[in-house]
C-alpha cells in the first residue's frame, strides 16, 4: 500500500489520494467493528493490553469526530468539509494521523478480542458455616432473591461476625444454579464517594474508566452495561457510607438487576432503602463457638486435661465472635504446652495479644474511626470509662445520658429536652455502628471485644485518658503520669486511702476526675490547684470527713458527686460554683454548714438526705425554687444517723421525695407542688389526709406506702375522697390496712374525679386487706374506671374479686360490686381464701393479661353464660398464666352442660398452665385461639389434650367435653367458627361420635347416688337428657307410664346407680383409661312403687349410654 505523503498534487493525484483515504477508512471501520465498539463506547473493556484498548479508542474518536469524512465529489473540493484542495497543512495533518493508525493495524493480527468477564466468575473457596442462624439467613436471602419485587437486601452486624462469609456462600450458590441470577462481587471498603464506588463496580465488568472522570457519564456507562447484562445480583461488600444506586448507575429492577450489601451500620441499610429486607448477623451461640474453635484448632484431642481448661478460658475471651475465634484457634494450632496457653491467656487479659490486636481489635476500631462526628466519639469513650467504673454488663440509657450531660458533651444545646433528643440520636448512631448493643428492656450494653478494642486504643493512643479503674492500686499514680494533655482520669474502685499532701498535678485540660469507691480519707488542699478546667468531680463512696476549701475555687465545675460519703461532716460554701448543674449529696446526711445553695442559679439536679429538724426542711421547701430544677430527689428521716435510704424511688420520675419513720399526724411537712413521686416508709398516719392536704399533690404521678402504721383505709371519710389519686398506687406490708376507701355517709360522691388518673394499683403483703370499698349504700359503682393494671399479692383475707362490702347497718338491697371497665392486666399471687369461680359478675372485655399463681381455693377461672358471652368471653386476652393452683378443675366453665359454643380468642398469644393437679378440662367444648404462638403445659396429670389438632384449636379428651361436641352433619352451624380447619372439625366430630356410639360413660365412685325429684313426665325426660342420655332416648320416654295401667305417673323419683364397672380400651390411643367405665341402671317411682327401667340400646353396642356429666 502506497504511502500518502507520496501522493501527487495534481488533480489525478488527488483522485488517487481520495481512493486511498476511503480504503483506509474502511479498514479502520472494520477494525473498530472487530473491537466491538458502539456509538456510546460502553462495551470497551480492559484487557491485558491497555495500549491496544487505547488504539481502539483513537480509531473510534477519529472516525466519529469528523476527520474521517472525505469528500469524493469534485465540485465539493472547493467547499466545506475536509477537502484536500489548497488546504495543504490540513492534508498533511490528516495524512500523518492516518499513517500512524495504518502502521498499528498489523500489530493486532486481527485477533483482538474484548475481555469476557464472565469467564472470570469463579466460586470462592468453600468455608463451612457454623450455626443454624447462618443457614436460616442464607435461605432467607435466597428466598428474597426469587421475589421479583425485592431489589435491595441489607446484611449488617459488628465487625468479624461473619457477614462476608455469609454472602460468599450466597455467591457460590448463585454461581452453581444457572437458572438464577448471575452474581458479581465488589469489595467497596474504601468507597466513600460515588466516584470511587463506580470504579470498583466497573472492575467487576471489565470497564476502564481511566479516561473518564465525569461521574454522570460514568453512571450512564454503568447503567447501560448492567442493564444489558440482565438478571444480575451485585454484591457490595463492606459498605461504610450510603451511596444511592441511581447516582452510581445501578439499574435496579431493570432486567432483574438487584444488589446485596454488607455493612456494620444499620443506617446504611436504611438510607439505601433496604426497608424490611435486612438481616442482622449475630454472634454465635456457645456450643457453636466451641465447635468453630475446635474445627480451626484441629488437634484438640492431643491436649491434656489441664490444657483443655485453659483452652476453654481462651475460647471464652473470644466472646463468641467468629473472627476472634478463628484468629486465636489458628494462632494456637500445634501448641500443647500449658505454659504457652497460659501466657496467651495473660496477654488476652492485658490486651497485649498481638494476633488479637492486629486481626481483631484493629478491624473493630474501623467502626470507631468511621464515626464522622467527633462528639459521638467522645461520648463513646466516656461510656466505656463509666462502664468499666461500674463493672456492670448492662446500663440504662438515662444513666449514659446523665454522664454525657454532666461532662458537658451536649452543651451546644440549651434546652434539656433537645439535649435528651440529641443524646438518643447519639445512642442510635452507636447502636447502628455496632459499637453499642440495644437490650429489650431499654438498657444498653457493649460486646466485650468492643470494650477490649476501646481499652487497647486508649493504651496505644492515650486519647487523653488515664484509665486505672478496679485494678487494685493502693496509691495515686505519680506526678509524672499526670500529663498536661489528660482530659479524663478514672481511679474508681481501688484501695487508695491517702493522697500525698504536696501533690498538685498540672493538668490544665483535665475535665473529669473519678476517685469514687476508694477508702479515701483525706484530699489535700493543693490537689485541685492546677485543675482549672475540671467539670466533674466524683468522690462518692469514700471516707472523707472534710471537703477541701479549694473545691470552691473550681469555677468550671458542673457536677459535684458526694454520694454516701457518710463520714463527711464539713463542706465549704458552694456559692462560687456558679456553673454547677449537678449536686449529689444522697446519703451524706451528716454534712453541716451553710452550702450557699440559693446562689446556684444554674443548678438542674439536686439530690440530698435531710436529718435536721423538719421546720428547717419546710423553710428550705418554701424558699428554694424547686420549680427551676429539672430533677430533685431528697430523703427525710429522723433519729437514724446511720440509716441507709432505700433509694427505691422510681427512676422514671425526675422529682421525688422519700419520708422515713416520721409521725405525720403531728409533723406537717411542706411538699413541692410539682412533686411526681412520693414514698412514705414506716410512717405513722391514719389516712392520706394527715400527710397530703387537698391540692398539694396535683402533679403527683406515683405514691408508694410501705410499712406505715395506724392506717386501716387510704381514704376514711367523704371529705378525703376528694384527694386526687396519682397514676400509680403501690401499697406494701401494711398489716393494719383493710381496704382502700371506707364511706359510711349516706350519700356517695361522684368518684370519677378522685380516680381520674389512677391506672396502676399494686397491693402486696397486706394480710388483713379484704375490700376495695366499704360503703353504706348498696349499688354497683364504677370507681376505678381508668384502672388498667391491678396486682394483688399475699392478701390472705381476700375472698373474692367483688371487692365491695356493705356496712352492717345498711338497708337491704342488691349486693354491691366493683366494675373495672378498662382493666388490661390482672395479676393474682398467693390469695389463699380466694375461691370458687374467680371471675364472676365482672366484665373482662378489655383484659389483655391474666396471671394467677398459688390461689389454691380457686376451682374455675371464668364462668361462661352463653346468653351473654356468645363466642367471645375475653376477646382481647393476649396472655393467660395459671400456675400452682391445687384445686383448680376448669379454666372456662359454663352455666349449661350442653350446647356450649366454641370459645374464640382472637388475640391470645401465650397460654401457660403448670402445676395444676386437679385440672381435668379447660372447657367443655372447643377453644379457638387464632393468634396463639406458645402453649406451655406441665405437671397437669389429669389433663389430656386431643392430639394432632392445628395449633389454634384446643380441645381435651375428657368424657364431659366429648359428650358436648355435636355431630357435624347434625349441627354444622355450631362448627362454623372452625371453617378454616376442616380436618380438625372432622377429627373432633369423629372422636365424639365414637365416644357417643360406645354408650359408655366415665362415672364416679360406684357408691355415688344422684337423685332428681321430678313432678311431670316432661321434667323426667329433661332430667334424663340433662345427664347425657341424648335426644333419641328422650323420645322413648313419652310412653313411660304405670307398668300395669299404662297411665302416665304424676310424680317420679329418678335415680342412677352405678353397676357392672370395668376397664375399657381407648380406641384411638390403645391405652387403658384411668377411671372405670360403668353401666347404669334406672328406676323410677310410680304410685309409690319402684319400677325398673332399661334404656334402649343401639344394635351392636354394649349395655349403657353416653354419660355427659354427673349432677
Amino acid at each position: 500500500m502506497k504511502r500518502l505523503r507520496d501522493a501527487p498534487s495534481s488533480s489525478s493525484a488527488l483522485e488517487q489520494t481520495k481512493v486511498l483515504l476511503n480504503d483506509t477508512i474502511k479498514s479502520l471501520t472494520s477494525l473498530e467493528a472487530e473491537g466491538g465498539h458502539s456509538d456510546q463506547h460502553v462495551e470497551i473493556q480492559r484487557t491485558k493490553k491497555p495500549r491496544e484498548v487505547d488504539f481502539l479508542y483513537r480509531i473510534h474518536r477519529w472516525l466519529t469526530g469528523g476527520k474521517g469524512k472525505i469528500q469524493t465529489n469534485d465540485n465539493e473540493g472547493q467547499g466545506k468539509g475536509c477537502s484536500i484542495g489548497n488546504h495543504d497543512d490540513r492534508f498533511k495533518r490528516l495524512e500523518k494521523q492516518v499513517e500512524e493508525l495504518k502502521q498499528q493495524i498489523g500489530k493486532f493480527d486481527h485477533r483482538l478480542v474484548l475481555n469476557n468477564c464472565e469467564k472470570t466468575l469463579l466460586p470462592f473457596p468453600e468455608t463451612e458455616l457454623v450455626g443454624e442462624e447462618f443457614k436460616e439467613n442464607i435461605e432467607k436471602i435466597m428466598g428474597w432473591l426469587k421475589n421479583s419485587q425485592i431489589f435491595k437486601i441489607g446484611v449488617h452486624g459488628m465487625g468479624g461476625v461473619g457477614k462476608t462469609a455469609l454472602l460468599k456462600q450466597v455467591y457460590n450458590e448463585l454461581l452453581q444454579d444457572t437458572s438464577t441470577s448471575q452474581p458479581y462481587w465488589a469489595t467497596v471498603s474504601h468507597c466513600d464517594s460515588v466516584y470511587k464506588l463506580q470504579g470498583s463496580i466497573a472492575k467487576c465488568f471489565g470497564l476502564d474508566f481511566t479516561d473518564e472522570d465525569d461521574v454522570m457519564k460514568r453512571a450512564s456507562i454503568l447503567h447501560s452495561t448492567l442493564a444489558k447484562r440482565g438478571n444480575i445480583v451485585l454484591i457490595l461488600d463492606d459498605m461504610w457510607q450510603p451511596l444511592f444506586p441511581d447516582e452510581v448507575g445501578i439499574p435496579l429492577g431493570e432486567n432483574g438487576c438487584k444488589i446485596i450489601l454488607t455493612t456494620r451500620s444499620l443506617e446504611v441499610c436504611r438510607r439505601m432503602g433496604c426497608k424490611d429486607f435486612v438481616i442482622k448477623v449475630e454472634i454465635l451461640a456457645e456450643d457453636e463457638a466451641e465447635a468453630l474453635f475446635m474445627d480451626n484448632l484441629e488437634d484438640y484431642d492431643e491436649l491434656t486435661t489441664e490444657v483443655e481448661e485453659v483452652v476453654q478460658e481462651v475460647l471464652w475471651k473470644c466472646y463468641r465472635l467468629p473472627l476472634a475465634i478463628v484468629t486465636m484457634a489458628r494462632r494456637m494450632r500445634g501448641v500443647v504446652e500449658i505454659n504457652e496457653w497460659e501466657s496467651v491467656l495473660n496477654e488476652l487479659h492485658s490486651f497485649k495479644q498481638m494476633d488479637m490486636n492486629d486481626e481483631v481489635y484493629t478491624r473493630l476500631q474501623n467502626s470507631y474511626d468511621s464515626l464522622k462526628d467527633e462528639n459521638v466519639k467522645k461520648c463513646f469513650l466516656s461510656s466505656i470509662v463509666h462502664l468499666l467504673n461500674e463493672q456492670q454488663a448492662f446500663v440504662g440509657r438515662n444513666w449514659l445520658v446523665g454522664h454525657w450531660i454532666d461532662e458537658g458533651l451536649l452543651d451546644e444545646i440549651e434546652s434539656s429536652e433537645q439535649r435528651l433528643r440529641k443524646a438518643r440520636t447519639i445512642i442510635n448512631k452507636l447502636v447502628d455502628s455496632c459499637l453499642l448493643e440495644d437490650c429489650d428492656d431499654g438498657d444498653s450494653s457493649w460486646h466485650k471485644l468492643i470494650e477490649a478494642m476501646a481499652l487497647c486504643m486508649i493504651q496505644k493512643t492515650r486519647c487523653g485518658i488515664m484509665l486505672k479503674s478496679n485494678v487494685g492500686i493502693a496509691e495515686v499514680p505519680k506526678d509524672e503520669l499526670w500529663s498536661e494533655d489528660l482530659v479524663t482520669v478514672s481511679l474508681t474502685g481501688n484501695l487508695i486511702k491517702k493522697i500525698p499532701s504536696d501533690m498538685s498535678p498540672k493538668c490544665p485540660k483535665l475535665t473529669v476526675l473519678n476517685l469514687d469507691n476508694n477508702p479515701l480519707m483525706e484530699v489535700p488542699e493543693s490537689f485541685f490547684m492546677h485543675m482549672t478546667a475540671l467539670t466533674v468531680l466524683n468522690l462518692s463512696h469514700t471516707d472523707i470527713e472534710i471537703l477541701p476549701d479549694s473545691v470552691s475555687k473550681l469555677k468550671s465545675l458542673r457536677a459535684l458527686k458526694l454520694v454516701y460519703c457518710k463520714k463527711l461532716a464539713h463542706a465549704p460554701s458552694l456559692a462560687t460554683l456558679t456553673k454547677l448543674k449537678v449536686l449529689d449529696l444522697w446519703g451524706a446526711s451528716n454534712v453541716e454548714g451553710h452550702m450557699g445553695l440559693e446562689n446556684l442559679k444554674l443548678l438542674e439536679k439536686l439530690y440530698f438526705t435531710w436529718m435536721s429538724d423538719w421546720t428547717h426542711l419546710n423553710r428550705l421547701m418554701e424558699s428554694w425554687p424547686f420549680s427551676c430544677l429539672h430533677t430533685y430527689r431528697y430523703s427525710y428521716h429522723k433519729g437514724f444517723p446511720n440509716l441507709v435510704t432505700s433509694g427505691e424511688m422510681d427512676e422514671e420520675y425526675d422529682k421525688a421525695m422519700e419520708i422515713i419513720s416520721v409521725d405525720l399526724r403531728s409533723e406537717k411537712l411542706v411538699f413541692p407542688r410539682d412533686i411526681e413521686d412520693l414514698v412514705l416508709r414506716q410512717c405513722v398516719l391514719t389516712s392520706l389526709g394527715d400527710a397530703l392536704p387537698p391540692g398539694s399533690t396535683i402533679k403527683l404521678k406515683r405514691l408508694e406506702l410501705v410499712g406505715c402504721k395506724g392506717m386501716e383505709y387510704i381514704v376514711s371519710s367523704i371529705t378525703q375522697v376528694h384527694f386526687i389519686f396519682p397514676e400509680a398506687l403501690l401499697i406494701k406490708s401494711m398489716h393494719e390496712l383493710r381496704g382502700i376507701i371506707k364511706l359510711e355517709d349516706r350519700e356517695i360522691p361522684q368518684p370519677a374525679a378522685a380516680f381520674s388518673r389512677l391506672s396502676y394499683m399494686s397491693i402486696q403483703y397486706c394480710p388483713n386487706f379484704k375490700n376495695f370499698l366499704l360503703l353504706s349504700v348498696q349499688q354497683v359503682l364504677v370507681w376505678f374506671s381508668y384502672l388498667e393494671t391491678l396486682e394483688l399479692d399475699s392478701c390472705e383475707e381476700l375472698e373474692d374479686l367483688t371487692l365491695v362490702s356493705i356496712v352492717e347497718d345498711a338497708s337491704p338491697g342488691e349486693i354491691g360490686s366493683l366494675v373495672v371497665p378498662n382493666l388490661r392486666v390482672l395479676i393474682l399471687w398467693y390469695l389463699p381464701k380466694l375461691g370458687g369461680t374467680l371471675c364472676k359478675g365482672l366484665l373482662y372485655t378489655t383484659l389483655r393479661e391474666l396471671t394467677i399463681v398459688a390461689c389454691n381455693e380457686v376451682k374455675e377461672v371464668f364462668r361462661l353464660d352463653p346468653s351473654r358471652h356468645s363466642q367471645s368471653l375475653v376477646p382481647n386476652l393476649q396472655e393467660l398464666r395459671v400456675q400452682n393452683c391445687q384445686n383448680l378443675e376448669m379454666i372456662f366453665s359454663s352455666s349449661t352442660n350442653s350446647g356450649n359454643p366454641i370459645l374464640v380468642f382472637p388475640n391470645l398469644k401465650l397460654l401457660t398452665l403448670t402445676d395444676l393437679p386437679k385440672l381435668g378440662s379447660m372447657y367443655r367444648g372447643v377453644l379457638l385461639c387464632t393468634c396463639i404462638k406458645q402453649i406451655n403445659m406441665s405437671r397437669c396429670p389429669k389433663y389430656q389434650r386431643v392430639e394432632k389438632l392445628s395449633r389454634p384449636v384446643i380441645c381435651d379428651r375428657s368424657p364431659s367435653t366429648l359428650a358436648c361436641l355435636p355431630r357435624y352433619d347434625a349441627n354444622k352451624d355450631w362448627w362454623e367458627p372452625l371453617r378454616d380447619f376442616p380436618e380438625d372439625i372432622h377429627r373432633l366430630s369423629d372422636l365424639a361420635d365414637k365416644f357417643r356410639r360406645s354408650q359408655q360413660y366415665e362415672g364416679p365412685n360406684p357408691s355415688a347416688l344422684n337423685t332428681h325429684q321430678i313432678s311431670t313426665e316432661s321434667e323426667l325426660a329433661f332430667a334424663l337428657a340433662s345427664v347425657g342420655v341424648g335426644q333419641n332416648f328422650t323420645e322413648d320416654l313419652s310412653n313411660v307410664g304405670h307398668p300395669e295401667t299404662g297411665q302416665n305417673a304424676v310424680s317420679y323419683t329418678f335415680e342412677w346407680m352405678a353397676t357392672d364397672f370395668r376397664m375399657p380400651e381407648d380406641e384411638n390411643a390403645n391405652q387403658t383409661l384411668r377411671n372405670p367405665i360403668v353401666t347404669p341402671s334406672a328406676q323410677f317411682l310410680c304410685d309409690g312403687q319402684w319400677q325398673a327401667y332399661d334404656p334402649p340400646h343401639n344394635e351392636g353396642s354394649s349395655s349403657g349410654y353416653v354419660w355427659g356429666g354427673w349432677h
